[in-house]
């Protein structure tokens, strides 16, 4: 039995073809047809609602903690101003040892905020935010403040973040499985890392539109810290 093939003839019946059988595609084709059989197939996600839980109970976990450091800020402020007002009186001992335990209690905080969050090490902004009263910055709200960038990263979350680059995804399309039918997107729908960075930028930008406001960086600082992919490849 003789078979006869052109290139791109699709072979109806098995063939057992000897060692030295040729493809019978050029090379460029077949490259071409590798490349459209990977475009053809989604790139499948996972969307792992714990992610986005996980990191929500962290940034509240932050504000806890800041929130803590400004209460001792203040009762040091406060002890220290005792031990001014007492400097004449029988209290006066007593109030320095209030004011020493304050101290104390204030470094042992702030030493344990920055061994948890590094990023915010040696940010002289960090500092006026965590203690203004002390340090002559303003006061922001931390309630309002936490409100704001979490539900930026809401936003990015909601969309939907990659955990690897979309320059690496070859395929038309891709495929977010939410727990129930896989939904498919195309490229363009969805984020990479950097691009949920980029626009959450944008939106801490148009929250805080005064230059002058260290929020702006403070909290694009939080936004790389906590907003991390959501749709895991």
């Amino acid at each position: 039995l003789q078979y006869s093939y052109n290139i791109d003839d699709i072979a109806r019946e098995p063939i057992i073809a000897p060692y030295n059988f040729p493809i019978l595609k050029t090379k460029e084709k077949l490259e071409e047809d590798l490349n459209n059989s990977l475009k053809a197939e989604p790139f499948i996600f996972n969307r792992k609602q714990e992610i986005v839980d996980n990191q929500s109970s962290n940034l509240s976990s932050f504000f806890l903690l800041a929130n803590d450091i400004r209460l001792a800020n203040k009762d040091l402020l406060n002890s220290r101003n005792l031990v001014y007002d007492y400097r004449y009186t029988d209290k006066f001992q007593e109030a320095k040892s209030i004011a020493s335990s304050d101290s104390a209690s204030l470094s042992q905080k702030v030493i344990e905020f920055y061994k948890l969050y590094s990023f915010a090490k040696d940010k002289e902004d960090w500092n006026k935010f965590l203690m203004p009263v002390s340090q002559g910055g303003p006061q922001y709200s931390l309630k309002e403040f936490q409100k704001d960038i979490l539900q930026i990263c809401r936003n990015r979350w909601a969309i939907g973040i990659l955990d690897i680059n979309e320059s690496i995804i070859v395929s038309n399309q891709l495929a977010v499985d939410n727990g129930d039918i896989p939904t498919l997107y195309s490229l363009s729908e969805l984020d990479d890392l950097n691009e949920a960075w980029t626009e959450a930028r944008k939106e801490i930008t148009s929250i805080y539109n005064d230059e002058g406001d260290i929020r702006r960086e403070l909290g694009y600082d939080l936004i790389v810290e906590f907003m991390i992919p959501n749709l895991i490849y």
